[in-house]
């Protein structure tokens, strides 16, 4: 007797690898002023940007794009508990700090995006490794 073809009959399919990040997924984005989450929504919130969303008493803003790519930006204390990064902020006179994270990965799309941002904030994103790369400061003319 032959058997059918059926999901029953079926070997299950090897869990699916999570895509590979081109960039670090995990970022800060370091300002020398003030930026609240208020300003973070103004520069998104712009016709064909992304979707917006806001938590100001925690300090959060979630950008949604089409393609399903979230960016995520928690406001942190400017103390990231070690002698070299801290100088890193002291050196770079950073005043305003959030954790940045990019799912489901990082690649040239998002960081072109990352780095508009950057022009329009002032401020520069810098990976969270432990030298800061890579790092996107404002480009002149931007």
């Amino acid at each position: 007797m032959k058997k059918k073809k059926g999901i029953g009959n079926r070997k299950p399919s090897p869990p699916k690898a999570a895509p590979a990040s081109k960039y670090p997924t995990s970022w800060y984005l370091m300002s020398a002023g003030d930026c609240t989450v208020q300003d973070l929504k103004a520069a998104f919130a712009v016709p064909g940007g992304p979707d917006v969303e806001v938590w100001r008493e925690l300090g959060i803003v979630e950008l949604s794009f089409p393609d399903k790519t979230f960016v995520d930006f928690q406001l942190v204390p400017c103390d990231l508990e070690d002698e070299a990064s801290n100088a890193f902020l002291a050196e770079h006179q950073i005043k305003t700090l959030y954790w940045v994270t990019v799912e489901p990965v990082c690649d040239d799309g998002q960081l072109d995006f990352l780095q508009s941002a950057a022009n329009r904030l002032g401020a520069m994103f810098c990976g969270d490794t432990a030298n800061f790369l890579p790092m996107l400061k404002p480009t002149a003319g931007a």
